[in-house]
């Protein structure tokens, strides 16, 4: 498939069989060594994940070498959720999770369970792993841990690999210790490991690969592009036969409604349903139509969503490669996190490829359309937009360095953010907002603040600012609830468009925050959805990104009532329900909002001025001339962007909220007194 390639190319079960010699040799002492820990990376192929269960493999493999070491697999939540679905025989279950894997999150527990920084450095840094480990979390000193690496390495992802790169070295100095930690990946070239590993051992990170199976070579394809694919797509369907039923495959997801026939039925698999089981994963590629006109299902795949099986009763395969989607980046030109459009990547195309091979359809009725170029196309010369160095770099950042496993941190951010200028950046937003203290590395926040931060930064994607709004101390349950929720919200709206118009300022906009839609589009769109979507919502009946929203919230408000209620903070009232909001917020719990809303995201702060008589303007929003006179103090008003569009050279925003004068020049006095406000902005942001 195009130049994405191994060596050499076999049967599928001859390539799993070289797994016993990869095993035998990785778990050898190499010569003239004397570390008790070795690091690998192994490259599998994609098409083997989705066909076989490779942790299964992987178990079975290391027992042959292994009797009784303890395995420990880490993967991320999807592949966690489909490797629990299709059972692992052999592994010992974990009774606090109740699973036989660890996801990233749940090992990034068990790191911080284990360290005890204050016992020193190496080995005592560490419990003492020598009684069985899965009853009481403490990693054991002969161990073979398998590590599923993230291909957009997220920030769990990346923060587990880090501690467990740590624990492993610092616990090998241990006499009797036997530590064998293997990374995997889909992709080949995956250096991330010795990157990171450094020469804190005596020998290089081995690599290993599995070999391509012969038979994916044999795809064929239609070099043309998604326009003249869709025709091709509808004349398949109308002249197949009645009992045909075709399954459509689009990556990225096609975002033009009304392409397909009503014969076709939609699906999704988003890395946004963080919270999907895996059963319904396993649905989605599945034939489980019962309607009788429905000939084919179009299953809507983000590129960097793992394949988690074959699809199943189909007759007929269409795979439909594009070449841009929508992703949240940092943008160099604004120094912002926005969501634009951006080429995938050559990394990106190579994996997608692999969809087009489903041994469960016959290849004379699938059909590959890949763009004009065809498979060897080469795909943007640009790295891979990773999330550690884009969206969660912040929340990265902060998380590490209050880490209390991380003994060098400036060194392992440097294997994850490659670029100087998006770290600098971070930790200057990090400092201004107060999480990190100034001329230091430590976080600057204490008590319930840290740990609602830590606790909502999975929560919420690993989004810094978001995650500190959320943590940042309420004076009530209201406000720390109504926070709670427009934190979820926040969370999602890149995938909820909705075009603020005046006429909208009619609809019904229930509850909390109902006075403040006049004063920006934030509030507009906070309250149309509550009203559209909470009922759903709040009956945990959720479909595509709403489940997340409503387990986000969930999690938020759980985070927050326990840690409120070790602190004393009065959280103990009866859950809350938006149809249970008949009237507004008082005023003083509405500007409290408007201030942590500041006090979260100052680097998005707006200031805006009337243009004089004369000159063209444009008002986008809800916001009118008469609302902006109404609102503005020495000719100017300022609003908070709670987040970033970026359509080729332009920056807008959907989620502008106004703040209040005396809100922002109380902050600036904070801050300095003797520097502008823009002098303050522009020094440090």
């Amino acid at each position: 498939m195009s130049d994405y390639s191994s060596a050499s190319s076999v049967d599928s079960l001859d390539s799993l069989d070289q797994l016993d010699t990869i095993v035998q040799d990785f778990s050898e002492t190499p010569i003239n060594s004397t570390d008790r820990v070795r690091f690998g990376h192994l490259t599998i192929p994609v098409c083997l994940h989705a066909g076989h269960n490779i942790v299964q493999e992987l178990k079975n493999s290391i027992r042959l070498t292994y009797d009784t070491i303890p395995i420990i697999f880490v993967l991320s939540r999807i592949e966690h959720r489909l490797a629990e679905e299709f059972g692992v025989e052999g592994l010992t279950e974990i009774p606090t999770y109740g699973t036989k894997t660890l996801s990233y999150k749940m090992f990034l527990h068990i790191l911080d369970m284990n360290s005890q920084p204050l016992e020193g450095d190496g080995a005592e840094a560490w419990f003492d792993g020598s009684h069985p480990w899965a009853h009481k979390f403490i990693l054991p000193e002969k161990a073979f841990v398998i590590f599923s690496l993230d291909p957009d390495l997220s920030a769990e992802c990346s923060l587990a690999v880090i501690g467990l790169t740590q624990w492993a070295c610092d616990v090998s100095h241990r006499i009797g210790s036997h530590i064998r930690v293997l990374t995997t990946s889909g992709y080949f070239g995956n250096n991330l490991l010795s990157d990171l590993v450094g020469d804190r051992v005596d020998f290089p990170v081995a690599h290993y690969e599995l070999t391509i199976p012969t038979h994916v070579n044999a795809v064929l394809e239609q070099s043309i592009d998604r326009g003249n694919a869709i025709a091709c797509i509808n004349h398949h369907l109308e002249n197949s036969s009645e009992n045909s039923r075709h399954a459509i495959i689009f990556i990225p997801p096609n975002e033009q409604n009304g392409i397909l026939p009503v014969s076709v039925q939609n699906r999704y698999l988003q890395t946004r349903q963080i919270y999907d089981p895996a059963l319904r994963m396993i649905a989605t590629l599945a034939w489980t139509v019962q309607d009788p006109h429905i000939k084919g299902v179009a299953i809507q795949v983000s590129p960097d969503h793992p394949i988690p099986t074959v699809v199943q009763g189909f007759t007929h395969l269409h795979v439909v490669l594009g070449d841009t989607y929508a992703r949240t980046v940092f943008d160099h030109t604004s120094r912002q996190i926005v969501q634009t459009k951006v080429l995938l990547t050559q990394e990106e195309r190579d994996m997608a490829q692999w969809w087009c091979y489903q041994p469960t359809v016959d290849l004379e009725r699938t059909h590959d359309y890949t763009g004009v170029g065809g498979l060897d196309h080469p795909g943007s010369i640009t790295p891979r937009h990773v999330h550690v160095e884009n969206s969660q770099a912040g929340g990265f950042i902060a998380r590490l360095y209050n880490s209390p496993w991380c003994k060098d941190a400036d060194r392992v951010l440097r294997c994850f953010i490659r670029s100087p200028e998006v770290m600098l950046e971070m930790r200057n937003r990090l400092r201004l907002q107060g999480i990190l203290k100034p001329g230091s590395r430590r976080i600057d926040l204490w008590g319930a603040e840290v740990m609602l931060f830590e606790d909502a930064l999975p929560t919420l994607g690993y989004d810094h600012s978001l995650a500190y709004f959320v943590a940042i101390e309420s004076s009530t349950s209201e406000v720390r609830e109504f926070k709670s929720l427009l934190a979820a919200f926040l969370s999602v709206v890149p995938e909820w468009n909705l075009e603020c118009k005046q006429e909208l300022l009619d609809v019904e906009c229930r509850g909390w925050g109902k006075s403040l839609v006049s004063t920006g589009d934030l509030w507009l769109t906070f309250g149309i959805w509550k009203t559209r979507n909470m009922a759903a919502v709040e009956s945990f009946d959720c479909e595509k990104y709403a489940e997340s929203v409503c387990l986000a919230r969930k999690e938020i408000l759980e985070s927050s009532s326990h840690y409120c209620a070790q602190h004393d903070l009065g959280h103990n009232q009866p859950p809350h329900r938006v149809n249970d909001e008949t009237k507004d917020s008082p005023e003083m719990q509405l500007k409290e909002v408007l201030q942590h809303l500041l006090r979260a995201y100052p680097h998005q702060l707006v200031c805006t001025r009337l243009v004089p008589y004369g000159v063209d303007m444009r008002v986008s929003g809800v916001m009118d001339i008469n609302k902006f006179k109404e609102l503005e103090r020495d000719g100017v008003v300022y609003g908070i962007c709670a987040t970033f569009q970026k359509c080729g050279l332009v920056l807008s925003s959907n989620t502008w909220a106004w703040i209040p004068h005396d809100l922002v020049m109380d902050w600036r006095r904070e801050h300095t007194s003797d520097q502008t406000l823009a002098e303050v902005l522009s020094e440090r942001v």
